[in-house]
């Protein structure tokens, strides 16, 4: 998202660094914006505004990480300092919630859980949730007969795609109850375009700011409203669902990813 007030500077995540900042629909939700990279919800004024990256085409914490110094991200000696940084995650019905980013892999993908590793053998993208993986894989190691990662209790999680980097996760396996009997962990999906007809729609190109006219990646589609045949819904595997949905943009022709509601959706 670029600042208003200066062209050469950019608005960013405080969290993850990333410029992938989505509005929200203000009366679903608390917040004026959600981060697509690592679903921080924010306000305006939790934004940092800094320089536009020029020498790393790299984004979120990896991108900031690459264009610092060692002794930035170290200990001084050059060392990567490797406490926090753990992205965030959930434990849902239908068990473990994998981000979008990770469900896509190449021969194996190993979960690796303070109770168990398992490795997942495949060629087909996994599903929004995981269901080899549950609240019981979580927890006090005191009290698991033969904990396989003891270091990552009691709520840690680490994902290691085959011939990929390792990605680490904090858990959250006992939502807080709300007074309506609600988990109070909703995707952004779930909060902002589920039982919806009517949707603010954009071409994610445009929505993205990435790209400058006359870049030829350039796209100026405005956000608009349209009317679907059904309300958009989400499915057991937590897929997304939104009929009657435009098939490409108006202006680039883009056919797999929009956003509906402040939710970024990617059509295969």
């Amino acid at each position: 998202m670029r600042s208003e007030d200066d062209t050469d500077c950019v608005k960013a995540c405080p969290e993850c660094d990333s410029t992938g900042l989505s509005t929200t629909v203000r009366d679903t939700t608390d917040h004026d914006y959600y981060c697509r990279n690592c679903t921080a919800e924010l306000d305006a004024y939790d934004l940092v505004e800094r320089e536009r990256y020029e020498e790393s085409g790299l984004q979120g914490l990896a991108g900031k990480l690459a264009r610092m110094d060692p002794e930035e991200v170290g200990d001084g000696d050059g060392r990567l300092v490797t406490d926090g940084g753990r992205r965030k995650t959930h434990i849902g019905d239908a068990g473990l919630y994998i981000p979008a980013d990770l469900r896509e892999f190449e021969g194996q993908v190993v979960f690796r859980t303070p109770r168990c590793t398992i490795q997942h053998f495949g060629s087909q993208a996994l599903a929004a949730y995981y269901g080899l993986i549950d609240a019981d894989d979580f927890g006090d190691v005191a009290e698991m007969p033969d904990p396989k990662n003891p270091d990552l209790a009691p709520n840690g999680l680490r994902i290691t795609p085959q011939g990929g980097e390792s990605v680490e996760f904090e858990v959250e396996t006992e939502p807080e109850i709300r007074t309506d009997g609600g988990p109070q962990f909703e995707t952004p999906a779930e909060k902002h375009l589920v039982g919806e007809a009517n949707v603010e729609f954009q071409c994610a190109v445009a929505a993205n700011d990435q790209f400058d006219h006359p870049n030829p990646e350039f796209c100026d589609h405005e956000p608009e409203t349209v009317t679907l045949d059904d309300p958009a819904y989400v499915d057991g595997n937590g897929n997304i669902h939104v009929p009657g949905r435009p098939v490409e943009c108006p202006e680039c022709g883009n056919p797999h990813e929009f956003v509906f509601n402040g939710v970024w959706v990617f059509f295969g």
